[in-house]
């Protein structure tokens, strides 16, 4: 699985948790919140991943036969 697609998952299941938590009121507590726990695992995810692909990007090693 490529790094843009676990990425663009989490941040999917981040916008599905945001909208579930809009119509929040029709659903029991204890599902709101085992929602909101997968949500803010996803977001939390989503910026650990974030900072690990751009230290990579930035400070990784450099292929000089590449073009850039």
């Amino acid at each position: 699985m490529d790094n843009k697609y676990i990425a663009l998952l989490f941040l999917t299941t981040t916008l599905l948790g945001l909208i579930v938590n809009a119509f929040g009121d029709m659903l029991n507590e204890r599902l709101l919140t085992i929602i909101n726990y997968i949500m803010l695992f996803s977001i939390i995810a989503f910026i650990i991943f974030g900072a690990y692909f751009m230290y990579k990007k930035l400070f990784g090693k450099k292929d000089r036969n590449k073009r850039y």
